[in-house]
């Protein structure tokens, strides 16, 4: 046989193991879709995903000596995994471990927005808190992120990653999306990573081909022109939307993109993207979206597509002339209350400190204080990230978020300690080494990362990181 004959004969093979691997309507969607390279790309799907990471600017420091994800400043990818879980820069929020085709979305929001302007934005679908946290570092501290997770389960885990990226100008929302239609005009940009069928995640989720079907393609496809429809009313003029989804079919990119422009008038932004950067323009017609795959790109299978609102910016912040409205589920500390908390920041003048009728006490910057109580007393089910702690006899019990945050006053009490201990911290048990320190609240800290809180006592250290964090593998 000669070695044309044997190159075919490993292509039908291939061809017949894939018909086997993945639903045929699948396969043959995928051959419509890329025809000639629809080898390649199932090709691709058997090689590993690769890893890689993006730093929080205001942790990470030093230089990084691995290969840059080309759309995304700050970002890397690593030769091989590692155990994440091990590291304790990674609970600190020193860097956030996210799929290199999403972070596209960097250069994109550089590129459609004004970032110099005070915005507000929201994240529709923020959980885990990928695309979040990386809003949360483009925009300015004059800005406003609302991070939102409508599952209650998924909105603890965004809760916790959001925290650990540290950055004050958050407000995170366990609200569906028909909840924002109460919110009209309220935002500058808008991101929706819809809920899709995940076939671009094929290859780092197997489970997820089980889960395919042409069924369940139609009924996501719905669900995400649901939410669409309930959110794009809470756009302001001449505001942003991205659009995404981690799939490849037409009914949920395309399609549902083309529905936005004739229900709601928007207009697709068009972006010149570097062409050794891999990007394939939408199908089968261009300009409704961009398109990459792991085939062409270092990364998993994602559409995207930035739409703006017809109308004109308004880049003037309306000051309200009314009264602050501040209900009894989230009020106003008293000040004497707040000469205490205002040691915890690095400029306690700069926020403004607010109780929920559970007692704990959260920080609000005051660039966004109006519209965050505002947006509270409409979303019954959100908070500030930033929680202080709780003020018991006149005295702050502090909570995990403060020591994380980007804002933590700089001289209070900090232990510095070795990678076992930090580790042994991470998993909520006692510490190995002896710290000589004063009694009282001090932070753990590690090679420069705040990592939580202790309270020092006389004869013992009380290790005060959430249990709901907390590592629960060896360390060994």
């Amino acid at each position: 046989m000669s070695n044309g004959g044997l190159a075919v004969f490993s292509f039908n093979a291939l061809v017949l193991l894939l018909q086997m691997e993945f639903p045929k309507p699948f396969v043959e969607q995928v051959e419509r879709l890329l025809a000639a390279d629809s080898r390649v790309y199932f090709d691709a799907l058997q090689e590993k995903p690769p890893i890689s990471i993006r730093c929080n600017p205001d942790k990470y420091s030093g230089e990084v000596e691995l290969d840059e994800v080309l759309w995304c400043q700050g970002a890397y990818y690593l030769p091989e995994r590692k155990s994440f879980t091990l590291d304790p820069s990674f609970h600190a929020g020193s860097y956030y471990v996210q799929e290199a085709s999403s972070m596209v979305l960097d250069y994109c929001f550089r590129e459609a927005l004004d970032l110099s302007r005070s915005l507000r934005a929201l994240d529709l679908c923020a959980a885990p808190g990928g695309k979040s946290t990386l809003m949360a570092s483009l925009l300015n501290k004059e800005s406003l992120l609302v991070s939102n997770e409508v599952i209650y389960s998924r909105f603890h885990i965004l809760t916790e990653n959001m925290s650990k990226w540290g950055r004050p100008n958050v407000l995170l929302s366990n609200h569906d999306s028909q909840d924002f239609l109460s919110l009209p005009s309220c935002f500058d940009a808008i991101l929706v990573d819809a809920p899709c069928s995940g076939e671009g995640l094929f290859r780092k989720q197997p489970s997820a081909v089980e889960e395919w079907s042409p069924d369940n393609v139609q009924l996501c496809a719905g669900r995400q022109r649901r939410i669409l429809a309930n959110v794009i009313p809470s756009l302001k003029a001449g505001g942003v939307l991205c659009y995404s989804t981690c799939t490849m079919n037409q009914k949920e990119n395309e399609e549902n993109v083309k529905w936005m422009q004739e229900t709601f008038g928007l207009e697709v932004i068009e972006f010149a993207f570097p062409e050794d950067w891999g990007l394939s323009d939408s199908f089968p017609e261009k300009g409704l979206g961009y398109r990459m795959y792991p085939h062409k790109v270092r990364g998993e299978g994602f559409f995207f597509c930035f739409l703006r609102k017809k109308g004109t910016v308004d880049v003037h912040i309306k000051k309200r002339k009314r009264p602050l409205r501040s209900q009894s589920h989230f009020t106003k500390v008293d000040k004497k209350s707040t000469a205490l908390l205002a040691a915890y920041l690095n400029s306690p003048r700069d926020f403004s400190f607010y109780e929920n009728e559970k007692k704990n006490v959260f920080a609000l910057p005051v660039s966004v204080e109006e519209e965050v109580v505002d947006i509270i007393n409409i979303l019954k089910r959100s908070r500030p990230v930033l929680e202080v702690g709780t003020i018991k006899h006149q005295k702050l019990i502090p909570a995990a978020a403060l020591a994380l945050s980007n804002v933590l006053a700089q001289e209070l009490p900090r232990i510095n300690v070795t990678k076992k201990d930090a580790l042994l911290y991470l998993k909520k048990e006692a510490l190995r080494e002896e710290y000589a320190i004063e009694n009282g609240w001090a932070i753990i800290e590690f090679d420069g990362l705040t990592l939580g809180w202790v309270k020092v006592l006389p004869n013992r250290m009380n290790n005060y990181y959430p249990k709901e964090w907390r590592i629960r593998m060896s360390i060994d």
